[in-house]
């Protein structure tokens, strides 16, 4: 038997299921405010480019030291790029404290130093097979002796002359062993916030892995090196729409604008000793300067506008 409804019933039907189906609608979700984390020990120095140039450059350098350093210890060594990152000099340093033997190197004729780190089991068997030694390898107790750290420095000195060659075609700049540092506060080569190029790569040897750094301070690279800054520049593109943003941006930007007219050089006790009606005479008069804040911009002469003084900007004085 089936049941009519009225109108009405039919209309209390549907304003009930229009009121439970906004009753069952879901909230919209608050939009989430976007946190981006900013490690300041992971500097920025370094481009993009740059750093895959460094590690292009490193991956040849890591076949190449394969096959050399194989050869002297008559058993399969190899190596591989693991990454490329930024620190700062301290945190770079920090992280390879434990363990370590560090050749300082020299870059070219000037005094920029760069650091190769390397880990003293890694050193004690490579000095094991280069003279007959067995598999086993050291024991993990065993400190360097005299005669190990000479032959330390010469396998370091191997392994500088196989980067060199990379260097030399990649960055035009040679490299040249400068000693071994066995502590970390022996390595004064850069300031600690420098930022600093890491390059870690890793080694086999016997079934065993091990790690060598390179820590690339900028400044050092920078001053020995300006073929690797002038290729990054001479690829760069001058974007016009971003020149006029930065104009636009800066353009508001309040700058106290000043003339000096001379200056003379006093003593302390000749400064103590001027009073009221004193005459400090500035020297020949040879025209304005005018600063934005500290910085020199313009030449000028001194005039007036008026009833104020004023500055005409030109070439006046030769400068």
């Amino acid at each position: 038997m089936s049941e009519h409804l009225d109108e009405t019933q039919i209309e209390a039907l549907f304003a009930g299921e229009s009121e439970g189906a906004a009753t069952a609608a879901p909230p919209a979700p608050a939009r989430r405010r976007r946190i981006r984390t900013v490690d300041f020990s992971r500097p920025s120095t370094f481009s993009k480019e740059q750093e895959r140039r460094l590690r292009r450059a490193h991956e040849v350098f890591c076949r190449t030291a394969s096959t050399a350093i194989s050869g002297e210890a008559r058993t399969p060594v190899d190596f591989e790029v693991l990454d490329v990152r930024q620190l700062t000099f301290s945190n770079a340093v920090r992280e390879t404290e434990h363990d370590t033997i560090y050749a300082v190197i020299r870059l070219g004729g000037e005094g920029a130093q760069i650091v190769m780190a390397l880990e003293r089991i890694f050193v004690l068997s490579l000095i094991e097979r280069m003279c007959g030694g067995a598999d086993t390898g050291p024991s993990k107790d065993r400190k360097l002796s005299e005669i190990d750290v000479v032959l330390t420095e010469g396998m370091m000195r191997g392994l500088v002359e196989q980067l060199s060659v990379v260097w030399s075609q990649w960055f035009d700049v040679s490299l040249a062993f400068e000693g071994l540092e066995l502590d970390t506060r022996g390595i004064q080569i850069a300031q600690i916030a420098e930022p600093t190029v890491v390059v870690t790569i890793e080694s086999w040897l016997a079934k065993n892995t091990f790690v060598l750094t390179l820590m690339l301070p900028h400044a050092a690279v920078r001053e020995a090196s300006a073929t690797f800054l002038e290729r990054e520049a001479a690829g760069r593109v001058e974007d016009p729409v971003a020149a006029q943003q930065m104009r636009r941006a800066l353009g508001s930007v309040a700058i106290e604008l000043r003339a000096r007219v001379g200056s003379v050089g006093l003593t302390a006790d000749q400064l103590l000793a001027l009073s009221p009606g004193d005459v400090v005479r500035l020297g020949p008069a040879s025209g304005v300067t005018i600063y934005a804040d500290d910085v020199p911009v313009q030449r000028g002469r001194p005039g007036r506008d008026g009833n104020k003084r004023a500055i005409q900007i030109g070439d006046w004085g030769g400068a």
